[in-house]
């Protein structure tokens, strides 16, 4: 009588390997650019959440907050806006106009928005 265990062969284990890795190759663009995708909405909500902080501070101080970086948004405007992938600004362009920036940290590009909301993408 033979003896007949299960076992795999190392051929079988190579293949099974082989499979993953180009299971794992086809699918790696698709993950990273749905995290792009992400990422990029993330900055176009923060850019939105700071229009409307700025209108409120208008409303308050009757100008928009200039603001070089973030800790400045987070402090003048009293939001707290994580800087992980971005970094924002708010530049004035006299009393009553404004844009805010989000600049990509690695290659996302920069985003940036005016008071009514219309966001330009790069």
């Amino acid at each position: 009588m033979v003896n007949s265990k299960n076992y795999l062969t190392i051929m079988e284990v190579i293949v099974v390997i082989i499979i993953v890795a180009i299971l794992s190759a086809l699918t790696l663009p698709v993950f990273q650019k749905t995290i792009q995708k992400s990422r990029e909405k993330l900055a176009v909500a923060n850019l939105k959440l700071i229009v409307n902080a700025e209108k409120l501070y208008r409303a308050r101080y009757d100008s928009y907050a200039a603001c070089e970086d973030l800790d400045a948004i987070n402090n003048n405007l009293t939001l707290d806006i994580e800087g992980k992938y971005f970094d924002y600004k708010v530049t004035t362009s006299g009393k009553y106009d404004f844009t805010a920036s989000a600049i990509g940290k690695k290659a996302e590009g920069e985003y940036t928005i005016d008071p009514e909301g219309n966001v330009s993408y790069p």
